[in-house]
């Protein structure tokens, strides 16, 4: 079976990490989330006021990373395969 998992990059100056924040069985539930996701994300990031909107959303995914050392991000829906699930 194959499921589509929605992934999170994030960039470091250093190193870049790539985190599964979403699950969907279809390519287009995952377009959707990654819509949905996305945007909540860019609004977060672009809030220069402060870091807590940022900070905020990356803990809603249970992602540790310090967002002053974030410099670049992408989203991708990842297909996989039942054997590549954890």
């Amino acid at each position: 079976m194959t499921f589509f998992a929605l992934g999170l990059t994030l960039c470091s100056a250093l190193t870049c990490n790539t985190y599964h924040i979403d699950a969907s069985d279809t390519p287009q539930e995952c377009h959707v989330q990654y819509v949905e996701q996305s945007t909540s994300f860019i609004r977060a990031w672009n809030d220069t006021d402060s870091e807590i909107p940022l900070t905020k959303w990356l803990e809603s995914q249970n992602i540790k990373e310090e967002p002053i050392e974030v410099i670049s991000y992408r989203f991708d829906c990842i297909e996989l395969i039942d054997s590549e699930i954890p």
